[in-house]
């Protein structure tokens, strides 16, 4: 503690020979780092459930024609176990594709 005291330049304790108590610098900065403490453990948590597909934006495309007829079921599952997740649809037309052009009616 004394490192930590030497580093921010303030005493955080009152050293007694029978007992220590925090100063009033020694309790705003507790109260700080459990704050800081606190968000590290919530970065933990929300980079895992991120990892795990909880949340974030899963991008789903579909071919234009249809989507086949469990897909809706699927999404209501995902979605009622994943409500933090947003989902994004997209259609992919075989005739609107970019390198279509590029490369010509044969692709």
């Amino acid at each position: 503690m004394f490192l930590t005291e030497r580093e921010i330049g303030v005493p955080l304790l009152v050293r007694g020979r029978q007992k220590t108590r925090l100063t009033l610098q020694g309790e705003v900065f507790l109260a700080e780092a459990k704050k800081v403490l606190a968000a590290a453990d919530h970065a933990v948590a929300t980079v895992r459930r991120s990892a795990r597909g909880e949340i974030g934006t899963p991008n789903i495309g579909f071919f234009n024609g249809g989507t086949g007829s469990d897909v809706p079921a699927i999404i209501k599952d995902f979605r009622r176990l994943h409500p933090g997740a947003h989902v994004l649809f997209w259609t992919w037309c075989p005739a609107r594709n970019p390198m279509r052009s590029l490369m010509g009616p044969s692709m």
